[in-house]
């Protein structure tokens, strides 16, 4: 039977109607056959499932939860990597039937530290947790979103603010601070010689991370940021390119296995000098305790202890705190003290028995594994 014009566009209607609303709710026609896209009457005669089988595994995991953490770029492969060793040792511990269909992926927003914060602490957000970089002493002086939802907050690492030059410069030694505050309020280039007489008469070429807050890192140090310099679009990129010129001075958050990580990058980290003439203070994981406090970052994981599979969030802070010295040197940061790790384990007991107990598949499974009664017996052959 031919199809007049009227049914053909009453069809085609019907097709753009279809495809508005499927990226937030999907198509609303009232029939429950063949929603799966991937099976067809030719499809599934060929499966050694049947049709109604395979719509049911994919209905099941159409119901999964995307768990989503919001933070800076900086920490997002540590969370990342961290997140897929988690994983794996999760599933090796476990039988199939308790995991199957029921992992699923994290994602990672991108977002500033005042932009997380801000998006972070609002009620109800959809974010299972968030990483905050900040100063101790700013970060934990009020509670974790100042107390507006239950949400907690751990420790998990480190990173420092350090002077970075090419490995051509062969004169730097290293950077007094309160020379480097005195010079920049003159408000012009200053010289490598005004810094040290023994240096050459050039301008310093400023190299910044377009990703940090270097100009507030600056005058937390009592340094006016300068009016000239180069800015990098991404970490990485202001480490490899640092060498592009002998003048170049980077700063920007640095780590003692930047260099094995940045293979290729020629760059030397400076120590510095809280005043001239005074004790050399290397950027290295051992010189903590007197590298300036104004100069080291603590980094935060925040958990939403309303959200439903907030347990699956506490069980990762708990790998990322037993494999703590390993995870922070393979992604770039330095790990806590022994004590810390301690402190934070301890807060993290306490909190998980206080916690949202979710209902949800992720935490259902977790709860199972976690459980000794389900661990399979050990062996008692050698």
């Amino acid at each position: 039977m031919a199809i007049t014009s009227r049914q053909r566009t009453k069809k085609l209607l019907w097709a753009v109607i279809c495809l508005l609303p499927v990226s937030l709710q999907g198509c609303t026609k009232p029939s429950n056959n063949n929603i799966n896209p991937f099976v067809t009457r030719y499809a599934a005669g060929d499966s050694a499932s049947s049709k109604q089988e395979i719509q049911t595994a994919y209905d099941q995991s159409l119901a999964n939860v995307y768990l989503a953490i919001l933070g800076s770029e900086l920490p997002r492969p540590l969370i990342l990597n961290s997140y897929w060793k988690f994983l794996t040792t999760v599933n090796s511990r476990s039988s199939p039937e308790i995991f199957r269909g029921k992992l699923t992926s994290l994602g990672y927003f991108t977002a500033p530290t005042l932009t997380t914060i801000e998006k972070y602490c609002i009620a109800n957000n959809p974010y299972l947790g968030a990483v905050i970089i900040r100063q101790q002493e700013i970060e934990e002086a009020a509670a974790p979103c100042a107390g507006k939802f239950n949400s907690f907050r751990i420790p998990i690492g480190y990173t420092i603010r350090g002077f970075v030059v090419p490995k051509s410069n062969n004169f730097a030694t290293a950077i007094p601070l309160d020379v480097l505050a005195e010079l920049s309020l003159k408000r012009r280039q200053i010289t490598w010689s005004e810094i040290n007489p023994a240096w050459p008469r050039r301008p310093i070429r400023w190299v910044f991370s377009s990703q940090t807050d270097f100009k507030n890192d600056l005058r937390i140090l009592g340094i006016t940021p300068p009016s000239q310099y180069l800015l990098a679009a991404d970490y990485d990129r202001g480490f490899m390119n640092v060498s592009d010129h002998p003048d170049n001075l980077l700063f920007s958050p640095t780590s003692p296995s930047l260099s094995s990580l940045l293979r290729g990058a020629q760059f030397r980290l400076l120590p510095i000098q809280i005043r001239r003439n005074g004790n050399l203070i290397k950027p290295e994981p051992e010189d903590l305790e007197k590298y300036p406090k104004r100069l080291i970052r603590t980094v935060y994981l925040y958990i939403n202890s309303e959200n439903p599979n907030s347990c699956f969030m506490f069980n990762f802070a708990d790998y990322i705190m037993n494999n703590n010295q390993q995870l922070m040197y393979e992604n770039n940061f330095i790990p806590l003290r022994q004590n810390e790790i301690s402190q934070a384990l301890e807060q993290l007991r306490e909190n998980r028995s206080r916690s949202y107990k979710g209902s949800q598949p992720l935490c259902s499974g977790y709860q199972v594994l976690l459980n000794p009664t389900n661990q399979p017996a050990q062996s008692t052959k050698p």
